[in-house]
C-alpha cells in the first residue's frame, strides 16, 4: 500500500497530469457519456459506479477513463473475466445505485467510513492519502502552522457531500465554507480570487498544485487528516468482495499496485 507523501517539488506529477491535460483536459462530469468497454475475454458484466472528477484517479480524457482507478477497473475485469461497464454518475448517487443494484461496485476514489460501512461493504484498502489544503503562493506564509491553517476566517472550498465536506464543516470553525461539484472548479476560482483555500485528498490537490502551478497555486506542506480509499460493493455480494479482495492481495503481493500507483501519482521529488 503506497503513501501519497506531500513534501517536495511537483516535477513528476507535472509531467503525468500535462501529458493528460495538454491533449483534451479533464472534463465536467454535464459532459460525459456513458461509456461501455470490454475486457479481452468477455463473459458476464462487472457494472462499475465511477464520478470521474478526481485526477489523478478517475477522471474523463481522450474520449476515455482514465486513471488509477480506471486502470484498475481493467484489470479487475481481466482477473475476472468479465465485460467492463463503466457507468458514470453523480457522486451523490453512486451508494444509492449501488444498493439498488445499479451498479455492482464503486472504484472512484471513495474513502472507508463508519457511515458509508453502515450502507455497504468496503473491500481492503489501496490506498492511503493524506488531506491537505491548496492555496495561492502568495499566501503560503500565512498558513505556518496547522492551527493556523484550520482556524482561517477566510473561504474554503470543498467537493459537496464528501470526507472533506465533512472535515471542513467540523475542525474549520470560523472558515466561510464553500460546496462545489468538483475540486476543478474550486481551483479555478481560487485562482479567480473568489475563495481563499481549497481543502481536498492528496492526490487531487498535488495534482491541481502541478497543472495549475503557472498560475500561483501551492500545497501546504502540512497534513490535515488521514484516510484509507476502497472499493464499495453491496453487503450481500461476498462472492464479488472476495474475488476484488483476492485481485487486490495479489497485486499488492507482485508489486503490480505499487506500479500501477507510481504511474499515475510518481512519488514527488
Amino acid at each position: 500500500m503506497r503513501f501519497v507523501h506531500v513534501s517536495g517539488r511537483l516535477v513528476a506529477f507535472i509531467a503525468v497530469a500535462a501529458l493528460v491535460i495538454a491533449v483534451s483536459g479533464c472534463r465536467t462530469l454535464a459532459k460525459a457519456p456513458s461509456l461501455s468497454l470490454e475486457s479481452a475475454i468477455g463473459g458476464e458484466v462487472l457494472r462499475v459506479g465511477v464520478t470521474p472528477v478526481y485526477p489523478p484517479l478517475i477522471f474523463f480524457a481522450e474520449d476515455d477513463y482514465r486513471g488509477l482507478d480506471a486502470e484498475l477497473a481493467r484489470q479487475l475485469a481481466r482477473e475476472l473475466r468479465m465485460r467492463l461497464d463503466i457507468i458514470e454518475l453523480p457522486w451523490e448517487e453512486l451508494l444509492p445505485a449501488l444498493r439498488n443494484d445499479r451498479i455492482d461496485i464503486v472504484m472512484s476514489g471513495m474513502s472507508i467510513t463508519r457511515k458509508r460501512l453502515n450502507l455497504v461493504a468496503f473491500s481492503d484498502p489501496y490506498l492511503r492519502v493524506d488531506k491537505l489544503a491548496l492555496v495561492r503562493k502568495d499566501d503560503l506564509e500565512q498558513y505556518d502552522t496547522l492551527a493556523a491553517i484550520m482556524l482561517t476566517p477566510g473561504k474554503v472550498g470543498v467537493k459537496k457531500d464528501t470526507t472533506t465536506d465533512d472535515l471542513v464543516r467540523e475542525r474549520f470553525h470560523y472558515a466561510d465554507r464553500v460546496p462545489f461539484a468538483s475540486l476543478e472548479d474550486a481551483a479555478q476560482d481560487l485562482i479567480d480570487k473568489e475563495i481563499d483555500m481549497v481543502v481536498g485528498d492528496s492526490p487531487s490537490i498535488l495534482w491541481y498544485a502541478a497543472t495549475k502551478e503557472w498560475y500561483g497555486l501551492v500545497p501546504i506542506p502540512r497534513r490535515l487528516d488521514v484516510e484509507f480509499l476502497g472499493w464499495a460493493v453491496r453487503h450481500d455480494d461476498e462472492a464479488l468482495l472476495e474475488e476484488v479482495n483476492h485481485f487486490l492481495a495479489e497485486w499488492q503481493a507482485n508489486g503490480k499496485l505499487d506500479n500501477a500507483i507510481t504511474r499515475w501519482m510518481p512519488p514527488v521529488e
